[in-house]
């Protein structure tokens, strides 16, 4: 499956097969974790602290608490796997 794969942490974006995704380290669905479910979404180079997934669940904040850039993170993934498709421009994919 060709998805648009945007690294929550640095902001890289790769429009790739979600199996060679997955081989290059990526922490995507539907090979690491399932679409809109919040887990991380990151590349190989970055690390799971800096992602929204471990501010809520490790950090403990509350939502209030979360930068614009994380609310978007959770929006792109609520909306999963529209949000990724290659073609997606909803707003959310940046």
């Amino acid at each position: 499956m060709i998805l648009k794969h945007i690294c929550e942490v640095c902001g890289k974006i790769e429009v790739i097969d979600s199996d060679l995704a997955f081989d290059e380290g990526w922490d995507y669905p539907p090979r690491m974790g399932s679409f809109r479910i919040l887990s991380p979404r990151i590349c190989n180079n970055c690390d799971v602290e800096n992602t929204v997934w471990f501010a809520l669940t490790v950090d403990g904040k509350a939502l209030d608490e979360l930068s614009t850039k994380q609310i978007d993170v959770l929006m792109r993934i609520n909306n999963e796997p529209l949000s990724i498709l290659p073609n997606s421009d909803d707003g959310l994919s940046n």
